[in-house]
């Protein structure tokens, strides 16, 4: 699979890989969920949109308390 030579085991969870002290093991651009240059995802504004809506929805309808 063409992933092994990014991540050493790609089908295995390990959020690991992740983390600030592994970050010289990982391949710059790697990840891009939206892609990038002329051919992005068109609905990257809008999907950017919904998460920080919905997230301030929620915020807003938590209740602080004991």
């Amino acid at each position: 699979m063409k992933y092994d030579k990014i991540y050493g085991e790609p089908n295995k969870f390990n959020p690991d890989r992740f983390m600030p002290e592994n970050a010289s093991r990982l391949v710059p651009y790697a990840y891009l969920p939206f892609g990038a240059g002329r051919r992005s995802c068109i609905g990257t504004r809008f999907g950017l949109f919904v998460i920080g809506r919905s997230l301030c929805h929620v915020i807003a309808r938590y209740r602080f308390g004991r």
